[in-house]
């Protein structure tokens, strides 16, 4: 995953190795995992696993042992209530 990471750093490196895998120039050939790779449908699965797994991966990584209590967030308490009249569209 470092791999990614170091291609996919910043906004403009995430572009920059984008535009190199989907231009249009004669050289279709990409490198990903130190391999090069030419086959348009390889290209796209590893792309695809790279962005499809990102969420499930982070998630994994994160300690799922900490308090997930929203309420630890709000530090002032609201004690009115707001309520809205649902509107009718008039003739």
């Amino acid at each position: 995953m470092t791999y990614y990471k170091d291609k996919f750093d910043t906004t403009k490196q995430l572009w920059s190795n984008l535009n190199k895998v989907c231009s249009l120039n004669k050289n279709k050939t990409t490198t990903f995992d130190s391999k090069d790779i030419s086959d348009p449908n390889e290209i796209c699965n590893k792309l695809n696993n790279c962005f499809c797994f990102v969420g499930r991966n982070l998630a994994q990584t994160l300690n799922s042992g900490r308090n997930t209590d929203f309420m630890k967030y709000i530090v002032i308490q609201i004690k009115t209530v707001c309520f809205a009249i649902p509107l009718h569209q008039m003739k």
